[in-house]
């Protein structure tokens, strides 16, 4: 996958992100308040790291050919512990 299309790809991904995001905090309207305290605090992170995310996809551009594969990685992991962190919050929602 060239830089170009890894970029259109990991863009969808953040869509999918924020639209994940939206759908938690609508998921969360009739949750508890001791378990919204927590779960707002854990969405809040969730944001914060979806936009550490944009950042790394805003510099994709300016990626030296040589650092590429490095910094494709990192942004995979990023994605990958996000994805773990959505599970968790699921779990706090059905208790």
């Amino acid at each position: 996958m060239t830089k170009d299309e890894y970029k259109i790809y990991a863009e969808d991904l953040i869509k999918d992100i924020s639209n994940r995001i939206d759908e938690l905090r609508q998921r969360a309207n009739g949750v508890d308040d001791k378990i919204r305290a927590e779960f707002n605090e854990k969405v809040l992170h969730l944001v914060e790291m979806r936009n550490d995310l944009n950042t790394q996809l805003e510099a994709f551009e300016n990626v030296e050919e040589s650092r590429w594969e490095e910094v494709k990685n990192e942004f995979s992991k990023g994605i990958e512990f996000l994805k773990q962190n959505f599970q968790k919050l699921f779990s706090i929602l059905s208790r």
